[in-house]
């Protein structure tokens, strides 16, 4: 496989991944998707208790937290910087524009009780990705003898296209009194020389745990948890966490994985629980649909158990002090702009909401107080991060469950049958259905020069629209799950192309073909 297939094979699978989070910033409220069969959601008792303190404001893309004592250790994966990143040609060379702007602007600082903020290392490797992304310092962990250790992304699939300086997609050991920095592992090279989810190569070290001498390390570009030791550097498979099945995918699955109708699980963070387990949790791919998301728990050994489910852009973990789980979710949808929360799992594996309206959550972090550490605005905003104190989380109680009402019956209406070309009394209207992720049908002939009608009815769980670019930009209303719209076209003799623009579908194949004649 040439350079070029590499980076093709991949870019859908992470082209519309944690880059994306940006825009939950920008859109307005709607509908909230939903995957089949995800455990619901319990809201928080309305009355919470909890109480908020902002400690740090102007963070450049924070990623992850970790409390020692009264000492708060924080990531920020930086700006990039000033040097071009250009795919190479053949030869080596740099070829084309360049797709990502790096410099050393990552960083790693403690905020001490006093509210003194000391840079431990402010050198770390940071890329642009895509356009509204930051990639670098990320997951942090102690030894407790001394030594502090960072995992440093890299910009996802484009690390087998460019020229690597061996600071990206590794994990830096650094001793706390000297300052020393060692490069302990490069996972980059690992990925790109063994490829443990062979799909494509792909690399973007993201959250990171320290226990019994080993760094457990969840790379989110290349699906897999890594243990790293934390004296010799050697690197070993935990567990490839490859793709999530996506029932809402078409029975041609995701091209960027095989054919399989699953998307990327993209593992976010791998954290020891009180168990000595390993708890690992998942952005996912695009789309995102709400409630995909699992919470996988693995033994010292490997064994999976599907923790919890119904989970959606899970960024981070951790457990308060009765060993309860939290977890933050980036957006509970973000195709719809959505904002984030905090959630508690429960014991019988229901979701408490305990934090909600959050921009965009990122690392949490319990102190030996319960009191909970959440990066917010962890990207898309140019040093416009923040570190918030929460106090009382663990406090806020699950609302009773209502009991469930039994079903008025429904009355059933005939299915429509659409309708792919006009005929005897219906050349001017038109049916189209949206699933996820298609048209049915994918291709309509049209009479030109004459007011035609397509009406449209999403029966998929995503939202959808229908748009086309020309001869004018047009784009429908988004539909939510059984919504309807009409929209009337009069266009001239000519073939069009018809997609939706919801993030991630058209990659996955919502596209179709208007004829007009």
């Amino acid at each position: 496989m040439d350079r070029k297939q590499v980076f093709s094979s991949r870019v859908t699978r992470r082209s519309f991944a944690a880059g994306s989070l940006a825009s939950a910033v920008m859109l307005t409220g709607g509908r909230v998707i939903s995957a089949q069969d995800a455990t619901p959601v319990t809201d928080a008792t309305p009355d919470t208790g909890v109480t908020s303190e902002v400690l740090l404001t102007g963070l450049a893309d924070p990623r992850f937290v970790l409390v020692d004592g009264s000492d708060v250790y924080f990531t920020e994966s930086g700006t990039g910087g000033d040097e071009p990143i250009s795919e190479l040609a053949s030869d080596g060379t740099p070829a084309g524009d360049p797709i990502s702007m790096a410099g050393p602007s990552g960083k790693v600082s403690v905020l001490a009780a006093d509210g003194t903020v000391t840079a431990i290392a402010d050198n770390l490797r940071s890329f642009t990705f895509g356009e509204s992304e930051i990639v670098g310092a990320a997951g942090l962990a102690l030894d407790g003898n001394g030594s502090l250790y960072v995992a440093v992304g890299a910009p996802g699939p484009s690390v087998g296209l460019i020229e690597l300086t061996g600071n990206e997609g590794v994990v830096v050991k650094i001793d706390l009194e000297t300052g020393e920095q060692t490069v302990l592992a490069n996972l980059v090279d690992y990925e790109i020389a063994n490829d443990p989810d062979p799909m494509a190569i792909d690399s973007n070290l993201y959250g990171m745990s320290y226990l019994d001498g080993k760094l457990y390390v969840a790379d989110a570009g290349g699906n897999c948890i890594y243990t790293v030791d934390a004296e010799t550097g050697e690197i070993a498979v935990f567990a490839v966490t490859g793709g999530i099945e996506a029932p809402f995918l078409p029975e041609s699955g995701n091209p960027a994985r095989g054919g399989a109708r699953e998307i990327d699980s993209v593992p976010s963070s791998a954290v020891p629980g009180p168990d000595d387990r390993i708890y690992v949790s998942f952005v996912t791919g695009g789309p995102f649909p709400t409630g995909l998301a699992p919470v996988y728990a693995y033994s010292l050994d490997g064994e999976k158990e599907v923790f919890a489910t119904g989970l959606t852009m899970t960024q981070s973990l951790a457990f308060s002090s009765d060993g309860s789980l939290y977890a933050s979710i980036a957006s509970v949808d973000l195709i719809n702009g959505q904002p984030g929360q905090v959630v508690r799992v429960e014991a019988d594996g229901s979701l408490t909401v305990v934090l909600d309206g959050l921009i965009i959550p990122g690392g949490i972090a319990f102190d030996a107080d319960d009191n909970l550490y959440v990066l917010e605005m962890v990207t898309g905003v140019l040093t416009g991060g923040q570190l918030v104190k929460y106090t009382g989380v663990t406090g806020v109680v699950a609302a009773a469950p209502e009991p469930e009402a039994t079903p008025e019956p429904e009355e059933t209406e005939p299915e429509a049958t659409p309708v792919a070309k006009g005929g005897a009394g219906s050349s001017e209207s038109f049916q189209v259905s949206m699933v996820d992720t298609a048209f049915e049908p994918n291709a309509l002939t049209i009479p030109a020069n004459t007011d035609v009608t397509i009406n449209l009815e999403n029966t998929g769980f995503l939202a959808h629209d229908f748009a086309m670019d020309s001869p004018t930009k047009i784009v429908s209303d988004v539909l939510g799950n059984g919504g309807t719209t009409s929209m009337t076209l009069n266009l001239e003799p000519g073939t069009y192309t018809f997609y939706c623009t919801q993030v991630g579908h058209r990659q996955l194949g919502m596209v179709g073909t208007l004829t007009v004649e």
